[in-house]
């Protein structure tokens, strides 16, 4: 008879990429193709979580095909003075936050792309929606993110929807060009919030970039820096 040997389970493997730096670092390492719609959309996940982080979000990419179509968890958290009744314990505005990426440059999204949002918002996992981590936080947002603005079908079926929306227009290679939420997401505290645009000089260059700030009660909210640099 055999002896037998103790069955070893194998190790996890730690994740490849978990920002756009290693993202960029393992493609490649694999040889993976730029022009793959797999490269195009995972730059485009990680483009969007940092180009977010400058404004309160802290997200992680989901990953995978069972992602429920969310490409983005995480939380997003304003620095407001006097935030409104419910507010999170350190005196901002904290939000539950999930995000869908569309990184198309040729077509915006279509009022189609709202409802798949829903859809998502609609089968979110509880696991999600009881995180220690954001016990405080008011409520769920979604976000649809992609790279051109937000058409007047957009706009509509995000007014219409009853669930809290939010639409982000970030580019290919960063920077948010254009926010809106709906009146459902404004129950949920970001009422008094609005969106102004700042203008800034690039150093050497001299060349004035355009970039969205918000504010609340009038006074411009400031932004993050940029860890990744």
């Amino acid at each position: 008879m055999r002896p037998t040997l103790p069955l070893r389970l194998p190790r996890s493997l730690p994740p490849s990429h978990h920002d756009l730096p290693t993202f960029l670092a393992h493609a490649t390492r694999t040889a993976l193709s730029r022009s793959s719609t797999l490269y195009a959309g995972t730059h485009y996940e990680y483009t969007v979580a940092r180009a977010l982080r400058r404004y309160g979000f802290l997200l992680a990419r989901t990953g995978g095909r069972a992602d429920g179509g969310v490409d983005l968890r995480g939380s997003w958290t304003l620095p407001l003075r006097f935030p409104p009744e419910g507010a999170a314990r350190d005196g901002g505005l904290r939000l539950r936050a999930l995000v869908q990426c569309k990184a198309h440059t040729t077509r915006a999204p279509a009022p189609a792309a709202v409802r798949e949002l829903e859809g998502a918002f609609a089968a979110l996992p509880a696991s999600f929606l009881t995180s220690p981590s954001t016990a405080d936080a008011t409520g769920v947002l979604a976000v649809l993110a992609a790279p051109l603005p937000a058409t007047p079908g957009v706009r509509e079926a995000l007014r219409r929807s009853r669930a809290p929306l939010a639409f982000f227009m970030v580019g290919i290679e960063g920077g948010v060009q254009q926010c809106l939420w709906n009146g459902r997401a404004g129950e949920m505290g970001l009422e008094g919030v609005g969106v102004t645009v700042r203008y800034e000089t690039a150093k050497g260059d001299g060349e004035v970039g355009r970039e969205i700030a918000l504010t609340w009660r009038g006074e411009v909210l400031p932004l993050l820096e940029d860890e990744e640099n």
